[in-house]
């Protein structure tokens, strides 16, 4: 009779109550997959140490048939050496960690995105103080070649500008936070245009509304909002908005003052999707950030399934809304990976096809080659 075509492992549970632990014996298969082996307890390929079997080559067991068929196991062969056992198990041992350490760089590439674009993100915040490289060279490990760094008061807007000169395929937007409005004089306006001119700022922003927070009075905030957009027109920018409750008043200014000439970005949009196509009618962009992977903010996913692709951008507001599953901690432009990852599957797309999609938008809307 022929030899049995190979041979396997198979765990064997045992049935005493008293004794959980498990063994493993070794079986021996036909061509087509059944098993021909009754092993006994006696023999001695049966144990607990699955590695110990594994070592065994399937010849090392002498095979005879009985003519019911049945396998009895008769003689082993001699024992190779402790040395030369202890060599095949660290090779094999060695060998299933290449295998696992292959595998999982395999899964991360092929999940990474290879082109991304934080057009929101404040580098320029306290909370990067202290690791502010580290974090832009996890960013460019994540797949982020571009970022906007976006400066908003006298502390923050020199920094954009310092780290954009810095870094390569960073770049800055400066403007009036509307949290701030009432701090906000024409020497900051005039300074704001003299940035503007820096060969690395690309917009003028943020700027907008905020009815949440009541440091500045709403009157005050409308006057510097429609204030910078009109500086936007002069220095010919497009502008990032800020919005916080105040979508009504917010797309009325825009329309008064003629805001499609320049167009912008409704930065981290998260408002009802039936104000995206007045939006989009006015030359603006919407983009999304770290609420559209909230389990509980619809909001953001039906906008990110509305919206026309081509006007469609990706953003973290970095150190601020993290997305799942980092939410409630420093958010930094790394995890615009996983923004882009949740809109592909509401979107039903591949995340490589959306960060290329965002990518190029707002490498156009920012004017940027």
């Amino acid at each position: 009779m022929s030899a049995p075509s190979f041979f396997d492992i198979r765990e064997i549970k045992k049935s005493n109550k008293n004794d959980t632990s498990n063994f493993y014996v070794g079986f021996f298969f036909d061509g087509t997959g059944t098993a021909i082996t009754r092993p006994t307890k006696s023999v001695t390929h049966v144990s607990n140490n699955i590695e110990d079997l594994l070592l065994r080559p399937s010849t090392s067991w002498d095979c005879d048939y009985s003519s019911h068929r049945k396998h009895l196991w008769t003689t082993q062969k001699s024992p190779q050496p402790v040395e030369t056992r202890s060599k095949k198990k660290a090779a094999l041992n060695f060998l299933v960690l290449f295998i696992a350490l292959f595998e999982l760089h395999y899964k991360i590439k092929k999940r990474m995105v290879k082109m991304l674009f934080d057009t929101h993100v404040h580098l320029n915040a306290r909370q990067f103080a202290e690791d502010r490289e580290e974090t832009i060279q996890r960013a460019r490990d994540a797949g982020v070649k571009y970022m906007v760094v976006v400066g908003f008061d006298h502390e923050t807007i020199p920094l954009a500008i310092e780290i954009a000169e810095q870094n390569e395929n960073i770049y800055a937007a400066v403007g009036w936070h509307p949290v701030d409005a009432i701090d906000m004089t024409d020497k900051e306006l005039e300074w704001i245009e003299e940035l503007s001119a820096h060969p690395k700022v690309v917009a003028i922003g943020e700027m907008g509304l905020d009815y949440h927070w009541d440091k500045s009075p709403k009157d005050v905030q409308k006057k510097v909002f429609r204030q910078q957009i009109a500086l936007a027109k002069k220095v010919n920018m497009p502008i990032i908005i800020h919005n916080r409750e105040a979508t009504e008043d917010i797309i009325t200014i825009l329309q008064e003052e003629k805001a499609e000439e320049i167009g912008g970005i409704m930065h981290c949009y998260n408002d009802s999707a039936r104000y995206v196509q007045t939006c989009l009618d006015m030359n603006f962009y919407i983009s999304l950030g770290g609420p559209v992977t909230f389990k509980n903010a619809p909001l953001p996913k039906e906008v990110a399934k509305q919206v026309p692709l081509d006007r469609l951008l990706i953003e973290t507001d970095a150190p601020f809304l993290a997305p799942h599953p980092y939410r409630g901690k420093r958010n930094e432009p790394a995890y615009v990976a996983r923004v882009a990852e949740d809109i592909a599957a509401l979107r039903d797309m591949d995340v490589d096809e959306i960060g290329k999609i965002t990518t190029e938008n707002a490498k156009r809307f920012f004017k940027i080659k």
